[in-house]
């Protein structure tokens, strides 16, 4: 992840999101292709957080993931790898 993060500062972008999420509204924030859920190691502290948002975005100046509002604008990371 701080490989995608760093490449993502160097186009100035600093929020963006990453496919997973908590759309059934059951608190698992799951990939949509795979149904896993994400790893607790990528998370920022006191994150997840679904009163913030049921989305999850990378934050690049923390290299960690937190949790949005769905509709919040933010760039998009497709696949990484």
């Amino acid at each position: 992840m701080e490989e995608v993060a760093d490449m993502l500062a160097s186009h100035g972008i600093y929020h963006a999101w990453v496919g997973a999420s908590d759309q059934n509204g059951d608190d698992m924030v799951k990939w949509p292709t795979t149904d896993e859920l994400l790893h607790m190691s990528f998370w920022m502290t006191d994150e997840p957080n679904q009163p913030n948002g049921d989305c999850v975005y990378l934050n690049v100046i923390a290299k960690g993931l937190g949790m949005s509002n769905c509709d919040s604008p933010k760039y998009y990371v497709c696949k990484w790898l």
